[in-house]
Parts: structure tokens; sequence; C-alpha cells
């Protein structure tokens, strides 16, 4: 699928550029799953919706400083996706918004983000006690910091890590 189109007469929703959004266009609904290369979200969007880029072939999204949220599944299964930034406007990220990303290397969070940190391009909260997201393509040994207490589905298909250290300070997985 390379493009939707809907219909003019629709209360709900619009197309740009084959892309789906909400009708004031504040939410990105999905974009088609043959997009490949850079995706620029548009600097009125606000939210990402579940599975927006799902199955998508985008090797890298950019993702503008009006999104405040990005839900579930967001990015589902999107495979050629290498890098992502999360700008300083994202307050709720889905803990698997990043899910099954098997190119995923590259977490980037912009320092003035007050709810999301990246380190070693390990995806935390801003306290460091939930860790969402280890990428799936980052292999070696990891020891998980004894700041954090939760883990989402940070190890989810991660294929490539051998060994992962679990501090006490876990209580929740």
């Amino acid at each position: 699928l390379s493009k939707f189109t809907v219909d003019g007469q629709n209360s709900w929703y619009i197309d740009v550029d084959g892309v789906i959004y909400s009708k004031d266009k504040k939410q990105l609904v999905r974009c088609p799953n043959a997009r490949d290369g850079i995706f620029t979200i548009p600097d009125y969007v606000e939210a990402i919706s579940t599975s927006a880029f799902q199955y998508c072939k985008i090797s890298e999204v950019k993702i503008p400083n009006s999104v405040k949220k990005i839900n579930n599944n967001a990015f589902f299964n999107c495979n050629g996706l290498t890098s992502i930034y999360i700008p300083a406007s994202v307050q709720e990220l889905a803990g698997d918004a990043l899910s099954a990303c098997y190119s995923l290397e590259t977490i980037t969070v912009d320092q003035d983000n007050q709810y999301y940190v990246s380190e070693d391009n390990v995806l935390f909260d801003k306290n460091k006690t939930i860790l969402y997201l280890y990428p799936i393509n980052k292999g070696g040994e990891y020891t998980i910091p004894n700041t954090v207490t939760e883990l989402g589905v940070a190890f989810d298909s991660n294929k490539y890590t051998t060994s992962i250290t679990i501090p006490k300070s876990v209580v929740k997985m």
C-alpha cells in the first residue's frame, strides 16, 4: 500500500500526501506501509496514533516539537527504522511504541524533555526508574542501572543481547 485517499466528505479523517490524519490534523492516524526513506511528521501533528507506522519501511522519522503523545505500537515492526529522535514536547510515550523495530540502533531524546531520557541508546523515563526500550539490534551484555524499578517490554524480541543483569531494585516486569 503506497497511499491512502480519504473522501473529501469524510467528517473524521483527511489525507495529506497519502497519509491519514484526523480532520483537524492534530493526529497522524496511518502512514502507508510502503512508505520508505525519511518521513517528516508535519508540525501541526500533536499525537501519533496506535499502529500509525506499523510495518512501514521508513528508515528514519523526524518528529516535530508539536508532538506530545506517541501511542501503543505506533512504530510496531517498522523494520527499516534505524533511528528515532524524541523531542522535548513528548509527554506520553507508550512503552511498546517501538516494539519489534528490528533495525533500530539509535534512540535520541532531546535533553530538554522532562519525561524521558536516552542513555547509550537505551530509553528510560526521566528518573531512570522505568526502562522502556533496549534496542533489539543492540548486542552484548547489559547491566540494568540500580535506579530501575520497572521493566516494560524493554527486551522483547531481543536476540542479540547475550546477558542481562537485573538489579534487586527491579520489582515490576
